[in-house]
């Protein structure tokens, strides 16, 4: 890692092991005035664009108001490209992997009756419980708005399980990030996404994601803590009783199970004073850190390319803390948004075999990380040994 002025912290607490690093109608004419898109629709929707710096993309929002993927299965009528465009990447959470269908839209040949057919694709959603929607995120294919949705129609299962239109829009083909908005909000246990028209023929989408509608409470409870390594209760929470009057009016939100449970059962145990601040285990570059580590670059290519001496030098840095075997390390990251050379870890055998004594790297993202130590022991120790050790970072 090349040295420069950016600062990165760790920091832990264990419960299993917590450990935390910071990186210090008709059709209507509608036009939204913020980031102004022309587009058409039936008096159903609004649309507008959102950069990825938007507040409804950030990871905490999304943790809290988005249909997590998990409670949905997915399917389409058009078929997938090979390995580089399928279905699963339209639902992925990454905005750089990309669905396109196989099909195009228009006449075809049903393969069925060997009859010509106006063939449109569509996305099919099935959501496992029923879900009130008001908003989806879209994108299609970087390159000249291929696969982009012309005119999309938006089709939900009502009370009776029967699709019916919800939502029309039509604008120009465009390659940015979208916020399709209902005008009502959409409660049903299934979506289509209809592309009647769409630029190039073939359907794309780097990105949906369907939102649930936005509240004070849940806003609240994506800000549950006040700092990276989640150790201080957000100062409007006074005591545990305001505490879990906000817990019930969130439980049904969507990012509830997965995420927000989690995060109020680790606020109750601040509050109990069961999990604290540990100085001890936080790590930095920062000037004047407690537990200071400099950033001298790769000492290992160092010692191989300049001085030639083979065997001597490494690039990990010892934090004091060891970790057994099936133990849980949590590690919380905090980092400028433009920071790139975020470390790497791994856990070590105390006593060990030179086959085995140290795990993979683990190379740490901004937020939560959660890595489960596995057992370094195999058939070539000829000695009982105790399964763990150091953690380095890297």
């Amino acid at each position: 890692m090349k040295n420069n002025s950016r600062k990165w912290t760790i920091f832990s607490i264990f419960s299993a092991i917590f450990f935390a690093v910071i990186f210090s109608i008709g059709l209507s004419f509608g036009v939204k005035a913020k980031n102004a898109f022309a587009y058409e629709s039936d008096g159903t929707m609004t649309m507008e664009k959102i950069t990825s710096d938007a507040k409804q993309v950030s990871g905490k929002y999304l943790d809290v108001f988005s249909i997590p993927t998990a409670m949905f299965d997915y399917s389409n009528n058009g078929g997938e490209r090979d390995s580089g465009g399928l279905l699963k990447f339209a639902f992925d959470r990454d905005f750089v992997s990309c669905f396109k269908s196989k099909t195009h839209n228009g006449k075809i040949t049903d393969p069925e009756t060997n009859e010509e057919v106006d063939f449109r694709n569509y996305i099919d959603v099935d959501f496992k419980k029923t879900f009130t929607i008001d908003r989806i995120i879209y994108q299609c294919e970087d390159w000249y708005g291929y696969g982009y949705p012309k005119q999309l129609k938006i089709f939900a299962n009502n009370a009776e399980g029967e699709l019916q239109q919800v939502g029309l829009l039509k604008s120009s083909q465009s390659s940015d990030m979208f916020l399709l908005s209902f005008n009502s909000p959409v409660t049903t246990n299934k979506i289509r996404l209809y592309w009647e028209d769409t630029h190039a023929g073939y359907i794309s989408a780097r990105e949906i994601i369907f939102l649930a509608p936005e509240s004070e409470d849940g806003l609240k409870a994506m800000d549950l803590f006040s700092d990276f390594g989640n150790f201080k209760v957000n100062p409007e929470i006074n005591n545990k009783e305001e505490l879990q009057a906000l817990k019930e009016s969130v439980k049904n939100f969507p990012g509830y199970e997965n995420v927000l449970s989690e995060l109020f059962n680790r606020a109750e145990l601040v509050f109990d004073g069961v999990v604290k601040y540990d100085q001890r285990r936080e790590f930095s570059t920062a000037e004047n850190a407690v537990n200071q580590i400099e950033r001298r670059g790769n000492v290992v290519s160092h010692m191989r390319s300049d001085l030639r001496i083979k065997w001597l030098g490494t690039n990990r840095v010892p934090t004091g803390i060891s970790i057994n075997a099936g133990q849980v390390l949590t590690i919380y990251v905090d980092a400028p948004e433009d920071e790139k050379n975020l470390p790497r870890i791994a856990y070590t055998q105390f006593w060990g075999h030179w086959s085995s004594w140290k795990s993979g790297e683990y190379q740490l993202v901004k937020g939560k990380n959660v890595i489960t130590a596995g057992n370094l022991i195999n058939d070539r120790y000829t000695k009982s040994v105790y399964a763990g050790g150091p953690i380095y970072l890297i």
